[in-house]
């Protein structure tokens, strides 16, 4: 019996040796298999600049090439760039969110409604795993309630004449109904929220669908003085901006653990650096950089990008992400690199650290 005893004992030290050998010889890459990647691109207030909002597109490798500019996007849109998985059996899918105001201040409004709804259908009708998610923001809110005081009166934003806006642009017009049908006022994605302006804990908001849902049927019906329409809602309110850019983010933390959502991502606010501002820790982050020519003209993207790993031996998973300003200059994600360097391509653009001021493996 203590043969047989020690005989066990032996067999299983030597499977344990084996095991820890095993783990040793392995490179890092076999220990998990990178099973998904999901980019998300989320792009700022776009203020009726279609040749900029084109450019940020390519910048963030989007759209195919076949558009020289904003002149020939109504009967030419952009056509939508598909992710392509590598043969290593990763799924890769893209998603861009643009968080409102694409309209106003520039003469480029209709171009630039025909590009974001021309790439919202491209990809519903696709069949594919990639999505455009287009938000509201007090700006689109504004005109379908009439209001064009930010209208740029050289040609009313491509429609010519107040009466031709007002006509495509109110409710039941052929770009104010598709808002409202499509738009949403939040997304909620990989636990990282998307609002225009951003979230009050006083509007004691249950969920994103209960608040797009909401939101949808106020501006269906015409209640124009709902809650969530108002100062203190996602499209409007600064105070969560305000606080987290002073250090406050208290408030910041509790809005974000209502909607179970670990940071925000919002537009709204511009920021006179031009670049992307990262806040409370890097749960807030301000996308609104003054794209448009009729504001700062400085162009620039989020992108995010998630990387979801099995692991090999255990069979359990795991994620990462990797956050970083996109613009001139800045490469974005690589979905070749996939296939060629066996995982994620964390490459950074540019020439110096200053250029790549965000950058983080978060």
């Amino acid at each position: 019996m203590k043969v047989c005893a020690l005989r066990i004992g032996c067999w299983y030290g030597g499977l344990l040796l084996s095991f820890y050998l095993l783990l040793l010889s392995c490179p890092a890459h076999c220990e998990r298999k990178l099973v998904e990647v999901h980019r998300i691109i989320a792009v700022g207030d776009v203020h009726g600049d279609a040749d900029n909002f084109l450019r940020i597109l390519r910048i963030a490798n989007l759209i195919e090439d076949s558009v020289t500019g904003a002149s020939g996007v109504l009967d030419n849109p952009p056509r939508w760039k598909y992710s392509m998985s590598p043969t290593n059996g990763t799924a890769v899918r893209t998603t861009l969110v643009q968080v409102g105001d694409l309209i106003d201040r520039g003469e480029q409004d209709l171009q630039v409604l025909n590009i974001a709804i021309s790439l919202q259908e491209q990809t519903a009708q696709s069949g594919s795993q990639d999505e455009v998610v287009l938000l509201i923001g007090n700006h689109e809110l504004l005109n379908i309630q009439g209001h064009y005081h930010y209208v740029n009166k050289n040609n009313y934003g491509g429609f010519l004449s107040k009466a031709l806006r007002a006509e495509g642009m109110r409710a039941t017009g052929a770009f104010g109904q598709y808002i409202v049908d499509n738009f949403k006022a939040g997304h909620l994605d990989e636990g990282v929220l998307f609002v225009h302006a951003g979230i009050e804990t006083s509007m004691k908001i249950k969920d994103v669908e209960a608040l797009n849902t909401d939101v949808r049927e106020a501006l269906r019906q015409g209640i124009f003085r709902h809650s969530l329409l108002g100062s203190s809602g996602p499209l409007w309110t600064r105070k969560m901006i305000i606080e987290s850019m002073s250090g406050e983010c208290s408030d910041v933390r509790a809005a974000l653990k209502q909607l179970n959502a670990t940071r925000v991502v919002v537009g709204h606010t511009a920021q006179e650096s031009g670049h992307i501002g990262q806040h409370c820790d890097g749960q807030v982050l301000a996308i609104d950089v003054g794209m448009s020519r009729w504001m700062y003209d400085k162009v620039a993207a989020l992108e995010l990008v998630f990387s979801k790993y099995t692991d090999n031996i255990t069979g359990t998973g795991s994620a990462s992400f990797v956050v970083r300003e996109l613009r001139e200059g800045v490469s974005g994600f690589c979905h070749t690199c996939l296939e060629e360097r066996g995982g994620l391509d964390t490459t950074r653009g540019g020439d110096s650290d200053e250029e790549n001021d965000i950058f983080d493996d978060l």
